[in-house]
């Protein structure tokens, strides 16, 4: 069996993943957190591992554009 990129494509936006990062990032203990904080907490809930420097520079770049970004 093989996965194509539509098929990785489709599950990455699809709306299963939307869905369950909306659901994750909802969670009161996810909430409570600030920007930094949270994104460390969300990387090692879905890698199982802290983010790298190189990992949280952009994603709390991302964030600070607007609270709609998560």
């Amino acid at each position: 069996s093989t996965t194509v990129a539509p098929q990785a494509l489709f599950l990455m936006n699809g709306p299963f993943a939307r869905a369950a990062a909306k659901k994750l990032v909802s969670l009161p203990a996810v909430q409570k957190l600030k920007d930094a904080e949270r994104i460390d907490l969300l990387y090692r809930t879905a890698y199982g591992r802290p983010p790298s420097a190189d990992e949280t520079r952009p994603a709390v770049a991302f964030v600070a554009k607007g609270a709609d970004r998560w």
